[in-house]
């Protein structure tokens, strides 16, 4: 087992840690829930690690055959409780940049595998 924590977004470092990985849990994420605005520094850093951090991760993954690449979500892309217990059914309502974010990396991911020869 090999734990790397190291800026997901450089992908040239991700290529060269995960030559010969077989699975890949990929636990990193920004998770400030700083709202300053419609757009500040701390909000493109959480798209940007999240987001593109991962989409990162997924394609180094497929360039070198990983077999799975296992995503950890959040409750927060839920917001707060309509009903308890909170349940994959519960309607998404990320109140901040970072539930937001893990609300597009969660979509992301499924897209990704569902547009892979021969998976789904």
């Amino acid at each position: 087992m090999f734990l790397l924590f190291a800026p997901f977004k450089i992908r040239r470092l991700i290529k060269k840690i995960m030559r010969d990985v077989d699975v890949v849990f990929h636990l990193v994420a920004q998770i400030r829930f700083m709202w300053t605005g419609p757009i500040s520094s701390q909000n493109l850093l959480t798209y940007d690690v999240n987001v593109m951090g991962t989409q990162n991760v997924q394609e180094v993954a497929r360039l070198y055959d990983a077999k799975k690449v296992i995503h950890a979500s959040t409750s927060e892309v839920y917001g707060s409780a309509l009903h308890v217990p909170v349940d994959e059914n519960h309607p998404l309502n990320a109140p901040h940049p970072y539930g937001a974010s893990k609300i597009a990396v969660d979509r992301m991911c499924y897209a990704y595998i569902q547009t892979l020869p021969g998976e789904s």
